[in-house]
């Protein structure tokens, strides 16, 4: 019995992607459009495709061959998806939900009737999307809120926004926040123009420093300036190097800003938006989710847990992800685990068990309990997601901390 299939992925084509990266890593003809995404999983949205079928359907129609009882069980489907991000334009700032949230709020919009794909719907499932990256180039990104001290200074820096750092002081971050996304006045986005043209008039900003991305957003936005884009002097920007990795949890404010990586999430697409975005914005049920807690980055290097495999940590049961990396042809076997997996090469070749055979670009969704033996080309990378549930004899022992 085939346990072992070579994968189809889908590729998104959202305004913010490049032009290079994706069609070339997935050995497409370049064209004028933007490739954004290319997603690995069986999300109904976008579901990878095995010999031409959806892998949403067939795992609905054998799920516990395809994934396993205890996965079957706890998630009825495969419960990540994997992604591969060119991002050449600034993402919106954004929050994902808790999995009660999800279920709340996709309960309520069914309930009002309102399409599952409507622009103006918040949550498109009953998920929750908890989200692990892996940087695959310099990567610049925004993520938590910073210390309300280290937030004033940031203001304090430009005379436009000392005025604004005086109110952060006297009503604390979350009220402030609040007061900003809930009654944007004239004289707040009078003052944010101004700002985006003096800085304008500079002659070079470093990526290093949240002016270039004030800038940058001003500029995308034609001058249309919004209130979320304040959100670029409040939180934490962040900047990663090839091999790094960061886990963004339920609340946490985020935007990728540049350059490309690898992620991996929950089976979710809810996204609630604060700002950079011509898509849905809504502000109260954002604030309803939003953690306005100080944040500090942890950067994840990933331990590595076997010869060439580096093993990135998240506090989840939904996914795990691991990264191969060699230098000299090499064999790694896997043993056979209660957990659907899918391979995707990045660079050389790996053959699985003598049979499917991947090049750069290419991927495989592998059954649960299939043992496995890499032959991996030299200077080969992939990437190797999986669900993360412990193994059933130690299933009701096992305490994921974080």
């Amino acid at each position: 019995m085939t346990r072992i299939f070579s994968l189809e992925g889908s590729v998104q084509h959202y305004e913010w992607g490049g032009q290079q990266f994706l069609p070339e890593l997935v050995n497409r003809p370049l064209d004028e459009q933007p490739w954004a995404e290319l997603w690995l999983g069986a999300h109904p949205k976008a579901p990878s495709l095995i010999d031409g079928n959806s892998l949403s359907v067939i795992i609905s129609n054998e799920s516990e061959a395809m994934l396993g009882r205890e996965v079957a069980e706890k998630f009825a489907t495969l419960p990540f998806l994997l992604k591969v991000l060119d991002v050449e334009k600034m993402l919106s700032i954004q929050v994902h939900p808790t999995l009660e949230q999800a279920r709340e709020g996709f309960a309520r919009e069914e309930l009002a009737g309102i399409p599952v794909d409507a622009p103006g719907r918040n949550y498109r499932d009953a998920n929750h999307k908890p989200e692990l990256m892996v940087a695959l180039s310099d990567f610049w990104l925004l993520h938590g809120f910073r210390t309300e001290a280290s937030a004033c200074t940031a203001l304090r820096l430009h005379p436009e926004l000392t005025g604004l750092a005086d109110q952060l002081e006297a009503v604390g971050m979350d009220a402030f926040y609040r007061e900003v996304m809930l009654h944007p006045n004239d004289d707040l986005l009078t003052t944010m123009a101004a700002l985006a043209n003096r800085l304008g008039q500079l002659p070079e900003i470093s990526k290093h420093e949240p002016d270039y991305w004030f800038l940058k957003a001003a500029d995308s936005a034609g001058g249309q300036l919004e209130p979320g884009m304040l959100s670029i002097y409040l939180l934490n920007l962040v900047f990663m190097q090839e091999g790094e990795g960061l886990f963004q949890d339920a609340g946490i404010p985020h935007a990728y800003l540049y350059g490309q990586n690898i992620e991996i999430m929950a089976n979710s697409d809810n996204v609630l938006r604060a700002g950079l975005t011509p898509k849905h914005i809504d502000v109260p049920e954002l604030l309803s989710v939003i953690r306005t807690e100080a944040v500090r980055p942890r950067i994840l290097k990933g331990t590595m847990v076997a010869e060439a495999r580096v093993s990135y940590s998240a506090p989840v049961l939904d996914f795990a992800l691991e990264k191969v990396a060699v230098q000299e042809t090499t064999a790694l076997h896997w043993p056979a685990r209660s957990q659907p997996m899918v391979l995707l090469v990045m660079q050389g070749v790996v053959t699985i068990n003598g049979d499917v055979t991947l090049g750069r670009g290419e991927s495989a969704f592998v059954m649960v309990d299939t043992e496995l033996t890499l032959d991996i080309m030299a200077d080969s990378q992939l990437f190797v997601a999986s669900s993360n549930l412990p193994e059933p004899e130690t299933y009701q022992k096992i305490r994921l901390e974080y």
